[in-house]
């Protein structure tokens, strides 16, 4: 059978001799049944299968009615006339006709494919990543997750890119490094940029040693001026070559600082107990408070010195730095305190006894647990748990290794005894366990001052006279309670350990404002009726001189402006402003304490929080640091250069940071 003039627009050419495409509507087309003419038949057929054209060729009315029909054949059935056309010959030919055509690949109407689409090629299309997201993806991997720049070359690393991302490539070792250098510089100017609004900011510094190389590892804090949020940034860790001397600490301190533009800034830097960083502040810094010492200048013996020494320290004097007033970590007294002072108890005979049998039965079973597998197997089958073994750069893990020891044995009694039975250890007596108990109880408060110092997000200088206070009334209610049978002189030693170490602090001005300033303690901390009158007389003082200086900017714009006949007259009428900031003073504290930072509202009240509270207890940030370096410095990272180490390290520790800057 012919075809007409509208094969060009038949998608289904092997249908061209049979039907003819009308229209497309939505995702069907029509079709009109050539073979049916004159009667106008229209067919609906799916753009991707032509199976109703196929049926209306194939499928006889005998299939379905039951009888045969001849061409136009008329029924008539319940007095309806059903016409019936059938194409008994054309079957076999369309059959040849759907051999030897192909379908068309394009709709006439709306030119799409017709063909199903790969899913695979839809989905390559749909996820593919720009190839500079690709890549910051991957070094953001490098630094977040501490991982090797020669990671990139791995096969294994690349075949995994590759696997995700087919069309993209695999960022260079090189090209990671100067990637990194760049976020570097750009997170240096932003923290130099934000530290430039800030008027004070307080830094802990320590030393760190690992792989034969020596690092000073600097921390900066600050109090945001509108939310009071304290906020953190790691600047610097700096390798050291060389001797840890006073100098070099304070001439590679004094360089950090300036480097970030915060010399003038620094309100204390924070530090452990080190000979060399004490005496390198004592030499080049601000004024401080001794607090590891009890002795005074009286109690010093005359001492004669050469010349030739005198000279020499002259010729060393010469070169001099600049460097903020010192604060020693309170967290590493505190620690000195539980491992060094508090050996005076053990001049107490029976402490002394028992003390020294309990501990040594404990640490052998800590040194059986760690050195024998089997061991350390029977120790979790019997406890069902591990041991926690104490360090030696931490008191608090001895505390927290007799504890856990404790605990168990309270869960269930006469556990240890099984466990030694088993070890083939002396187990413990009966008094050695009452020791342990005795020595957790009285050392739990000196633990939780330590967490309590150590916080870098809520502890501020505030908290530390309120903290030691607090330890030593609980201290000694534990001694006065009459339930301590073996820890008497314990306790008795860590309190002469604290009046030592940290009497001082509680003469000196700015610890004592800055804990009144403080809205959770004010002045309830201070018990003597004498101490806290001088203390309300020592926070109107500096209420007062805080108003005088914050108006005497304006006292002086206005006397430009005053006439010459009028200057002095009105001077007498500043008295109200001093009245008034004393009524402000007197306010704050008759208020209740609180945690929250409302009460801070007075104009003169948060810019005095911010200077004294701004400063840290403890050193803890920049331990916390180093800790994190330890997992950069691994064996296989050895010999990864200072610079690399410190831009990879920085960018980790800060990245939480970033997004604030």
């Amino acid at each position: 059978m012919e075809g007409n003039a509208d094969t060009d627009l038949q998608p289904w050419p092997g249908f061209k001799n049979y039907f003819q495409f009308k229209r497309q509507e939505d995702d069907k087309q029509k079709f009109q049944c050539k073979l049916c003419l004159p009667v106008v038949k229209l067919i609906s057929a799916s753009s991707s299968s032509p199976s109703n054209l196929t049926t209306h060729i194939k499928v006889s009315p005998s299939q379905t009615l039951g009888f045969d029909l001849t061409d136009a054949v008329k029924v008539s059935l319940c007095g309806m006339v059903f016409c019936f056309r059938v194409h008994p010959g054309q079957v076999e030919s369309l059959n040849k006709d759907l051999k030897n055509c192909k379908r068309q690949k394009t709709s006439p109407i709306s030119e799409k494919p017709l063909t199903q689409q790969d899913i695979r090629q839809f989905q390559k299309k749909s996820a593919s990543v720009p190839q500079a997201t690709v890549d910051r993806l991957v070094v953001d991997f490098i630094i977040n997750d501490l991982q090797p720049f020669s990671l990139v070359e791995k096969p294994s690393f690349q075949n995994l890119i590759k696997g995700l991302q087919p069309e993209r490539s695999v960022i260079g070792r090189k090209s990671v490094m100067r990637t990194i250098e760049e976020n570097y510089q750009k997170m240096k100017t932003a923290l130099i940029n934000k530290m430039s609004n800030v008027t004070y900011v307080c830094t802990t510094a320590d030393a760190w040693t690992a792989r034969n190389r020596s690092y000073l590892g600097v921390t900066c804090h600050w109090i945001d001026a509108e939310t009071l949020q304290r906020h953190s940034a790691a600047i610097a860790c700096r390798r050291l070559k060389g001797s840890h001397t006073y100098k070099l600490l304070a001439s590679t301190l004094e360089d950090i600082h300036k480097e970030f533009k915060i010399q003038n800034k620094v309100e204390r830097t924070v530090t452990d107990n080190g000979s060399n960083f004490c005496k390198a502040f004592r030499l080049f810094g601000g004024q401080h408070v001794d607090i590891d010492t009890d002795s005074s200048e009286d109690d010093i013996p005359m001492d004669f010195t050469e010349v030739a020494s005198f000279l020499d320290q002259a010729e060393e004097s010469e070169v001099m730095y600049h460097l903020p007033h010192h604060h020693r970590c309170a967290c590493h007294t505190l620690n000195l305190i539980a491992s060094k002072d508090v050996e005076a108890a053990e001049s107490d005979k029976t402490f002394k006894a028992v003390s020294r049998a309990a501990f040594g039965k404990c640490q052998a079973i800590f040194n059986k647990q760690s050195r024998s597998s089997l061991a350390s197997d029977t120790v979790k089958e019997k406890l069902g748990r591990l041991l926690v073994v104490p360090n030696s750069t931490r008191w608090n893990s001895v505390y927290q290794a007799l504890e856990c020891i404790t605990s168990l044995e309270e869960k269930q009694e006469g556990i240890f005894d099984a466990l030694c039975d088993t070890l083939e250890m002396p187990s413990f007596r009966q008094t050695e366990m009452t020791f342990i108990k005795e020595f957790c109880e009285v050392m739990k408060p000196v633990c939780q001052a330590l967490d309590i110092l150590q916080g870098e997000k809520t502890a501020s200088l505030g908290f530390l006279l309120p903290t030691i206070t607090c330890l030593r009334e609980k201290l000694h209610d534990k001694k006065i309670s009459g339930n301590l049978r073996y820890c008497v002189s314990l306790v008795d030693a860590l309190l002469a350990g604290i009046s030592k170490r940290f009497g001082r602090l509680f003469q000196d001005n700015d610890y004592i404002l800055a804990s009144i300033l403080h809205p959770r303690f004010k002045l309830s901390w201070i018990k003597c009726t004498e101490d806290k009158q001088k203390a309300v007389t020592l926070f109107k003082e500096l209420v007062t001189s805080s108003q005088s200086e914050g108006s005497s900017d304006e006292s002086e714009h206005r006397s430009s402006e005053e006439d010459n006949d009028e200057k002095g007259f009105f001077d007498s009428l500043a008295t109200v402003g001093k009245t008034t900031s004393i009524n402000e003073a007197d306010r704050f504290i008759a208020q209740e304490p609180t945690s929250t930072a409302s009460m801070l509202d007075q104009r003169f009240l948060k810019p005095l929080f911010i200077k004294y509270n701004t400063a840290l207890p403890a050193s803890a940030a920049v331990e916390r640091l180093f800790s994190i370096g330890g997992q950069i410095f691994v064996p296989n990272r050895a010999n990864i250069s200072d610079a690399n180490f410190e831009r990879q390290l920085l960018l980790k520790v800060n990245k939480g940071l970033i997004t604030y800057l």
